[in-house]
């Protein structure tokens, strides 16, 4: 019985590990075929449906860890993120919008600022969801207040929390969801951004301090 109980563990590692390999290489087979096949659309929908729904699955596909100074753990997409981030958002246009507006969510849902491919699904995010407010704030009604103030904390992630493009992009962001009158999610951004602004601050103030 002990032996079941100590192999089972390994058996469900060794599936994940199987299942994400098989996760990698349907995306590279599927954005090759979306940008070389004359069925290019029916490889973006495809490519579409195994990209990964959320942030711990996308940053272990396409991100990278700092072990030491001299040392940096590559995940197994990770040099071709940029253009694999670029055709997810590429393929807006043959999606249920709904779908695409979740998913993109989904993803930002527990996530954190990182250099490279985590920044640049960020910016290619913040792009998307000010070109498509609306839509995007008729599915996001539907989350819980914790999981709304999440995807805003990771919105406005940055290595440096108070830089000018942050300061203007909040604005921006603030306005337009106070015209379109989503009250709820405007009191939750206010609150989150607030939190987080404060809590740089300290942190940037205490470091000094821990330094001198």
């Amino acid at each position: 019985m002990k032996r079941i109980i100590i192999a089972f563990p390994i058996l469900i590692f060794a599936f994940k590990a199987q299942s994400q390999v098989t996760l990698d290489s349907l995306l590279v087979k599927y954005y090759n075929l979306a940008t070389t096949s004359k069925d290019s659309n029916f490889y973006k929908e495809k490519f579409f449906e195994v990209f990964p729904d959320n942030f711990q699955l996308f940053d272990s596909i396409y991100g990278f860890t700092k072990i030491s100074i001299d040392s940096t753990y590559f995940s197994p997409l990770y040099f071709v993120s940029h253009e694999h981030i670029l055709l997810f958002f590429d393929v807006l246009n043959l999606m249920d919008k709904n779908a695409f507006v979740k998913k993109v969510i989904n993803i930002s849902l527990n996530g954190y600022w990182n250099a490279d491919a985590v920044g640049i699904f960020q910016d290619e995010m913040q792009k998307f969801i000010l070109n498509n407010i609306e839509q995007f704030l008729r599915v996001l009604e539907h989350y819980t207040d914790i999981e709304i103030k999440n995807f805003w904390h990771f919105f406005f992630d940055s290595n440096i929390f108070d830089n000018n493009y942050n300061i203007r992009m909040y604005g921006k962001v603030y306005r337009n969801i106070r015209e379109l009158n989503y009250t709820r999610i405007l009191i939750l951004l206010r609150e989150q951004f607030q939190y987080d602004f404060h809590q740089y601050i300290i942190s940037s103030w205490a470091k000094e301090l821990e330094n001198q």
